[in-house]
């Protein structure tokens, strides 16, 4: 009988793993790790500017060259690419960076290397805090439904506090990024030549909803006369469907990590949620603890509920 093997690659705070698995019973075949070069840029730039305090940045860099863990494996082990059923990633979050339209950072750029607000804003970047505080007080003021869903707040880690501080800070950041997304669905753009949003990312720190949507742009408006239309123009409506997959390897990405073009790529997903089906913690009410760099506390449900304090759903 042939072999079939999957691939999954977590891509961590300071370093990316890659796991080759035999797709026949589950079990680990081997493992490849690739730690990021430049980590977590915290004090100063790479170029040595110095950064304000609570910054946490990131070269996108190091996230291309980690896919080369994949390579590596595939080599290590003798396995043929062929072999390869399929291959999916997960990753921190909010980890967010703006591109172009074809999807290069806007840190790539001469003119941007210098510019901390156009490289990747790690999930502990912090510095966003007076601008989530806004948020929150301005979607109180206005009875936005959608902040219940969130435990009656946000983090400055998600999404839209750091857009809208890139905007305060770097209006020609902002001006020039096509797009902002998270690093987990610019890899899976890379790989596949396809830009989708995973609802994973899009519902947990990017405040969309399955059923309403963002929230409407009368709110963005009200928050700073900029951010009118920011969403499909800044951030794209096309969520995928979770049943689906992000689209299949293609040229590109066969490059990155040696994988056959037509390899199917399966949704980007958020690293703690990874753990649940990792440890079959898949019923309803099952929970699961996960200490990493941060510790999560996520539970199953089968209907979504309000519940104060809770982080997101």
């Amino acid at each position: 009988m042939k072999k079939r093997f999957v691939i999954g690659m977590d891509f961590g705070t300071l370093s990316a793993r890659a796991v080759l698995i035999d797709a026949s019973c589950g079990d680990v075949i081997a493992e490849e790790d690739f730690r990021y070069p430049h980590g977590i840029m915290d004090d100063t730039l790479k170029g040595g500017k110095k950064l304000p305090p609570f910054f946490a940045l990131q070269d996108p860099h190091d996230y291309l060259a980690a896919l080369g863990a994949i390579r590596t494996l595939l080599e290590k082990t003798g396995t043929h690419p062929e072999e390869v059923a399929g291959t999916g990633i997960d990753f921190t979050s909010c980890t967010m960076l703006p591109v172009s339209e074809d999807g290069v950072p806007l840190c790539f750029l001469p003119e941007f290397e210098d510019e901390p607000h156009a490289y990747v804003k790690a999930w502990k970047h912090h510095a966003a805090y007076s601008e989530a505080d806004e948020i929150n007080a301005l979607a109180k003021e206005r009875n936005e439904p959608w902040l219940a869903g969130y435990g009656g707040k946000i983090s400055p880690e998600w999404m839209f506090p750091k857009i809208l501080e890139t905007l305060r800070n770097a209006p020609e950041v902002y001006e020039k990024a096509d797009r902002f997304t998270e690093a987990a669905d610019w890899i899976s753009y890379l790989l596949t030549g396809i830009e989708t949003l995973s609802p994973a990312f899009a519902g947990y720190k990017a405040l969309w909803d399955p059923e309403t949507g963002y929230p409407d742009d009368a709110f963005f408006e009200a928050l700073d006369p900029k951010l009118r239309g920011i969403v499909e123009t800044k951030i794209t409506r096309r969520v995928a469907e979770p049943e689906g997959i992000a689209g299949t390897v293609n040229e590109r990405g066969a490059e990155l990590t040696g994988l056959p073009a037509g390899t199917p790529v399966a949704l980007p997903m958020i690293d703690a949620h990874a753990v649940l089906p990792a440890v079959d913690a898949i019923g309803e009410g099952d929970l699961a603890l996960i200490l990493g760099t941060s510790a999560c506390q996520i539970v199953n449900a089968q209907e979504k509920r309000n519940v104060e304090g809770i982080c997101g759903a």
